[in-house]
């Protein structure tokens, strides 16, 4: 999914991932600071976690070393954390069910 500038008409961020086997992964998400903080990036992210959806995913994972804290508020559980390679910086392991909200 990306996500384009329309006056300049080119991709300026976006989401890639894969699914399979009822599982979506995200691997990676982009979006220039200068956007961040309109609610794009939760756009984004909801598109993608739509289209799981509709691929038939339950379960979706990603891990970060960044942002926890955006995907926590987008409704994201950390599953766990590994040291990552720059000391003092963590990966996380993060997942959410992509079930029908009741």
């Amino acid at each position: 999914m990306a996500l384009e500038d329309p006056e300049a008409q080119h991709v300026v961020g976006g989401v890639t991932g894969l699914s399979s086997v009822e599982l979506l992964f995200l691997d990676a998400f982009s979006l220039p600071k200068p956007v961040r903080g309109k609610g794009l990036g939760t756009m984004v992210l909801n598109e993608f976690e739509d289209e799981g959806r509709r691929r038939g995913c339950r379960w979706a994972f990603l891990y970060t070393v960044s942002l926890p804290g955006f995907y926590a508020r987008n409704g994201w559980k950390a599953l766990g954390r590994t040291p990552s390679d720059r000391p003092g910086t963590f990966r996380t392991l993060m997942t959410k069910s992509l079930e029908a909200c009741s």
